[in-house]
């Protein structure tokens, strides 16, 4: 059997929404029985689809939902909500800085929690670096919790849950373990 995990979050971040495609010639209930009974503790299978092949999920996923928790964010909402029109620069690692305010694809504040959608794939944006640039343009405090939420579709220009379009796309249905 073979495993390909997609669009991996960086370490120390936490997810409800890791995505992987298994060359099993098992039902998915059993292959969600033995994945969860070996895997490491925190990580367990929640939902399974069969489909006729690998749905190649880096490809079809183009955004991804974060819950990012930020004490005092909520002193900021507007400010925070604006980013996507505003020029936000970031540099990664790799590259020279840049305006990354295009990859925002939506955002939203309730409290101190930022609802984020973000690009991925050619046009991505990594939560954490959203979250430092956030930390550092209002001085916030360095705390910081990220929750990835979501993976969606975006090919027809909105945001498509990923469970939801894979469903349509290979007329399966959602199974989910008891």
């Amino acid at each position: 059997m073979r495993l390909f995990f997609a669009n991996p979050i960086p370490v120390g971040m936490e997810s409800e929404c890791e995505y992987c495609a298994a060359d099993s010639i098992e039902p998915p209930a059993f292959f969600t029985a033995l994945f969860n009974e070996y895997a490491p503790p925190g990580i367990r299978v929640t939902a399974a689809f069969e489909t006729p092949e690998n749905p190649n999920v880096p490809h079809i996923s183009g955004a991804c939902g974060y819950i990012i928790k930020i004490p005092g964010a909520g002193n900021f909402a507007t400010d925070i909500i604006n980013l996507k029109s505003a020029s936000v620069i970031i540099a990664s690692k790799k590259s020279e800085p840049e305006d990354v305010a295009d990859r925002i694809v939506n955002i939203s504040v309730k409290g101190d929690e930022i609802y984020a959608v973000l690009g991925q794939g050619t046009k991505n944006l990594r939560a954490d670096r959203l979250a430092e640039f956030i930390i550092n343009k209002f001085s916030l405090p360095r705390e910081v919790d990220i929750l990835r939420k979501n993976l969606y579709n975006t090919d027809k220009g909105g945001l498509i849950n990923l469970d939801d379009y894979i469903t349509v796309k290979y007329n399966t249905r959602k199974w989910m373990p008891e």
